[in-house]
Parts: C-alpha cells; structure tokens; sequence
C-alpha cells in the first residue's frame, strides 16, 4: 500500500495555488477540514455583504473564485502527484469555501 500525500503547512506556503487550494491553511485542519473551510467562506461572505457587495459583485467574485480555484486545485494536485487532493490527501480544498460557502449565502436577499 502506498502513502498518502499528506500537504504540511510548509507545503501549503511554497506556491501561492497550495495555500488557494488549501483554503489558506482550512483545508489542512485535521478535524473537519471541510466544515472549516465553508466556516470560513461565510465568514468572508458576511464581513463582504457588511461592506457593501452587491448580488452582481457576489456573482463575479463567484465566478472568479471558480476559474482561480480550478487553477489552483490543478497545480496542487500535480505538484501532490494526486487526482484530486481532496479524496486523496485528507484535505479538503477551495471547494468546501467556493462552491459551499459562496453558492449558500447566508442570508444573501435572493428573492
């Protein structure tokens, strides 16, 4: 059986698409990894809707976070030699706080 490549903290900060990927360190929390990134996602959203951001600013910054998180989850993986370092790793990436967090607004006056 092989060993799975677990990204560490130094990992996560040797490229910028590690840390993106990693959702800045969220993804690398060895409980609920996940969980922690869409925490962290609301959070963004909500201190972002105190300032101001409209429904079409949330909808290109949603739209930007996808491509970016593409990108960054591409590079992760490789540079991991995994398929997918969410499945593989134990780590959750930029999904869990893009998809999650960004597409589930709390409270986002979508009517």
């Amino acid at each position: 059986m092989s060993s799975i490549a677990r990204p560490t903290a130094r990992f996560m900060l040797s490229h910028p698409a590690h840390a993106i990927a990693l959702g800045f360190g969220s993804g690398l929390s060895p409980v609920a990894p996940g969980t922690s990134g869409t925490l962290w996602a609301w959070l963004a959203f909500l201190v972002l809707q105190f300032y101001g951001m409209t429904d079409a600013q949330a909808g290109w910054l949603i739209a930007f976070s996808l491509v970016l998180g593409w990108w960054a989850s591409t590079v992760t993986s490789r540079n991991l030699r995994v398929l997918d370092p969410a499945t593989s790793s134990g780590t959750r990436s930029w999904r869990s706080g893009s998809c999650c967090g960004w597409c589930c607004q709390p409270g986002s006056g979508a009517s």
